[in-house]
């Protein structure tokens, strides 16, 4: 597992009972794991985009090598979510409490609590039985 703090304010909070398996935690501003969280082999978890997106010309931020100043947004996994191998979950997201996401997603937008949800883009396709 990596994790990575990419700015002296940055703050990654991991719950109790939560499990991560090979996977990537990058935050700029911050990235909160509840409790009892599964995250499989090969995740990435980040709240930002790292790169420089835009480019203006040979004096652009991308060309002079400076890291980016996009917009950067916290990414919240609540208590008893499973993340399934190899999903990405990008800036801005919420994944609601007792949630799936299936191996491969690409997660880009909020998740309902109880969901089951699965794509690229990740889309509900079901509800968890509570």
């Amino acid at each position: 597992m990596i994790i990575k703090s990419l700015s002296p304010s940055a703050r990654i909070a991991i719950g109790p009972e939560s499990g991560i398996t090979s996977s990537t935690i990058s935050a700029v501003v911050d990235v909160s794991i509840g409790a009892r969280v599964l995250i499989g082999s090969g995740c990435i978890i980040t709240d930002s985009d790292h790169h420089v997106v835009r480019t203006q010309g040979g004096n652009s931020r991308r060309h002079l090598g400076l890291p980016a100043a996009e917009p950067h947004h916290a990414v919240r996994i609540e208590d008893d979510v499973f993340i399934g191998a190899r999903s990405i979950v990008l800036k801005g997201v919420t994944i609601g409490r007792g949630s799936v996401i299936g191996a491969g997603s690409v997660v880009s937008r909020d998740i309902a609590p109880n969901t089951i949800a699965a794509g690229n883009p990740c889309v509900p396709v079901g509800k968890v039985d509570e």
